[in-house]
């Protein structure tokens, strides 16, 4: 009668002891059309956001005139979701499984959304389709390279986003300020596909008429002039999603280690291309430990800009 109201409980603790929901893994690639629900025909330029569990930014794009939608190398997500945002449709948010996803870690969502009647309808706000477009790339956490043209020839400075804002000066051309200083878009460089592009060129795609033209700047960052890749993140708990402070952050290969700072952060220079296992072990006294150990693939030496945040439990 013992064994036999054991395995029961032993069964009910461990049920008990599993997390609600997937806490983070690893989306490579989402994509998708869009529909609307009463023509079922494509919706063009509705903004579309990859958003963490806690309603962070990860990434986002628009649809093109197929209704399609693309978001690539987006890394570790806790919880991810999508959103779908347009003035004339109503909001949709769709939480995404790892179940959901193939073996390469992407996932293909054919959506439909309903539209709003014209009277319910938010009025236009002053900003053009240019200046929403190009904010898209300059994603809050994320980096941007700003180039510079000189005897020596060219080289880059690697910025990271804190705050943004594309605008229009008095003359009526673009800007993009980023932490309170102001950007010309022709010298900015923005993560797409793997490499640093043009902001210029990719704006230029969007339209039918062209922008900027051709400005004689190249195309994309050449690899030498990037800046050693980078992995980096927040430890927290995950039962209050609180920063922790004092956990020892290891990362496979690398023989050093760090100390997370007040807001539970860390960050790692990697050298070498491969596959990394980030290993958190709990502050002193502590009694939590690490939910998973993710493995973490840099494709390249330079220029890679990812974060993986991770949760201790108790």
């Amino acid at each position: 009668m013992k064994r036999v109201l054991f395995i029961p409980a032993l069964f009910t603790f461990f049920c008990l002891a599993q997390p609600k929901d997937a806490i983070e893994f690893q989306v490579d690639k989402v994509s998708g059309t869009i529909l609307n629900s009463a023509t079922q025909t494509p919706v063009y330029d509705v903004k579309v956001k990859l958003l963490s569990g806690n309603n962070a930014l990860k990434d986002s794009t628009f649809t093109d005139k197929s209704g399609y939608f693309l978001i690539e190398l987006v890394g570790y997500v806790w919880k991810p979701k999508i959103r779908i945002e347009s003035r004339n449709f109503q909001l949709i948010n769709r939480k995404i499984h790892p179940d959901e996803l193939d073996a390469e870690n992407q996932i293909i969502l054919n959506l439909t959304i309903d539209p709003i009647s014209e009277n319910e309808r938010i009025p236009l706000l002053k900003k053009t389709n240019m200046e929403y477009r190009s904010e898209t790339f300059f994603i809050k956490g994320n980096v941007f390279y700003y180039a510079t043209f000189n005897d020596t020839g060219l080289s880059a400075e690697r910025v990271v986003i804190r705050s943004r804002e594309a605008f229009k000066n008095k003359d009526g051309l673009l800007k993009i300020r980023v932490n309170d200083s102001v950007y010309d878009p022709v010298l900015c460089y923005v993560p797409q596909m793997g490499h640093y592009e043009n902001l210029t060129s990719i704006m230029d795609d969007y339209f039918e008429d062209p922008v900027f033209g051709p400005s004689g700047n190249p195309e994309f960052l050449p690899n030498e002039i990037l800046e050693p890749s980078i992995i980096f993140g927040t430890i927290r708990d995950q039962n209050t999603g609180r920063p922790v402070f004092g956990a020892e952050v290891k990362l496979s290969g690398l023989g050093n280690q760090r100390i997370t700072d007040n807001n539970g952060n860390f960050a790692f220079q990697v050298l070498n291309a491969g596959t990394y296992t980030l290993q958190v072990s709990p502050p002193l006294g502590s009694s939590s430990k690490q939910m998973n150990q993710p493995e973490i693939k840099i494709n390249n030496k330079r220029g890679v800009w990812l974060r993986s945040d991770q949760y201790l439990v108790q």
